[in-house]
């Protein structure tokens, strides 16, 4: 009788990746220490940074952008308060917005952190160009330059001048693992920015791999930024996939 196949979801070679990992690995501990040697001049005033994955990806909110819907006035706030009221709860209009933010929902805020690793995490992130993975960005702004929340009770669609406000608290225990700021920025706003930004590294995509896992070795994971088994989940099937040599987007 003939014994039936066993099932081979990775070749012998890939099935056996360590050499190629370690040595990824080290050197993303390298890129990791150059990414915060260029820090050292940029220690001064308040500082905050964010990491996008694709240097071509505006430095905006998503409800800004062109072609994206999203939370941009208060009937819109209104309808999501209808829609996930079902579900949560929240205090005043601008938790409502930050909870739609981190559900998924496009709004008019931009997440911010004040660690500088959780910036590099999401600049790591993989994103795809025709040409492969595109490079990521890691950019820095002085909470100095910002308009500060006048009040509770501010009117978070009215008309309170063209530069972002600055919002430190968390709204939930995402806001807290990511050390989150956000930045609220109007829905008249003509330009990408109105405050000053700079971008303080560049992270070309081939290296993004070894930068992931060395920052997972630093208590960066998935699992740690986003705080929930859903996330821990999917990078757990995405790096199986990896070191099987099947491409994530497949």
């Amino acid at each position: 009788m003939t014994q039936p196949l066993a099932p081979q979801s990775c070749s012998s070679e890939k099935a056996n990746p360590q050499p190629k990992r370690l040595s990824e690995l080290g050197n993303g501990f390298k890129d990791v220490a150059q990414f915060l040697e260029q820090l050292t001049t940029k220690v001064e005033g308040k500082p905050v940074f964010r990491g996008q994955a694709n240097t071509d990806w505006a430095l905006q909110p998503s409800a800004l952008r062109s072609n994206v819907y999203g939370i941009r006035n208060r009937h819109h706030l209104d309808r999501w308060k209808t829609i996930a009221g079902k579900f949560i709860s929240a205090k005043s209009d601008l938790e409502w917005l930050a909870l739609a933010q981190h559900y998924g929902v496009a709004t008019t805020l931009l997440d911010w952190t004040s660690n500088p690793l959780v910036a590099l995490f999401f600049a790591a992130q993989h994103a795809t160009r025709l040409n492969g993975c595109a490079d990521g960005v890691v950019y820095m702004v002085d909470l100095s330059s910002l308009n500060q929340r006048p009040d509770q009770t501010f009117d978070i669609f009215g008309d309170w001048g063209s530069v972002p406000l600055c919002l430190s608290e968390g709204f939930h225990r995402r806001a807290v693992s990511q050390s989150s700021v956000m930045t609220l920025h109007p829905t008249n706003a003509s330009t990408p920015t109105d405050y000053k930004s700079e971008i303080v590294f560049q992270l070309p995509g081939p290296l993004k791999f070894g930068v992931q896992a060395a920052l997972k070795k630093l208590g960066l994971g998935a699992e740690d930024v986003y705080a929930d088994i859903n996330t821990a989940a999917s990078e757990f099937s995405d790096r199986l996939r990896m070191e099987c040599g099947l491409d994530l987007n497949s």
